[in-house]
């Protein structure tokens, strides 16, 4: 986790964001309305889009490997899934 890439960390600080919008109405006492309506739902587009952006990097990520237990034998893709967690502990993704 010491290798964060930008992208990672701009989903983390969206999701937050996210967050500090869907409840902003409640914190900062906003009158029922227009502009708390406005706040939380864009407090939730952005969670919804910083989670799916996540899910999406953590798909990219982690294909490889069940494309290779689907289409290896089962010992080859033993050693490829292997290499491959290794490679994700050393390279930092």
């Amino acid at each position: 986790m010491d290798d964060w890439s930008s992208a990672k960390l701009c989903d983390v600080a969206d999701l937050i964001l996210g967050m500090i919008l869907f409840f902003s109405p409640w914190l900062f006492d906003l009158s029922t309305g227009v502009q708390w309506q406005a706040a939380s739902t864009i407090g939730i587009l952005i969670a919804v889009l910083s989670i799916a952006a996540l899910a999406g990097y953590t798909t990219l990520t982690g294909i490889d490997v069940f494309l290779a237990r689907h289409f290896l034998a089962p010992v080859a893709a033993g050693l490829y899934a292997a290499a491959a967690i290794a490679g994700h502990i050393h390279g930092g993704f």
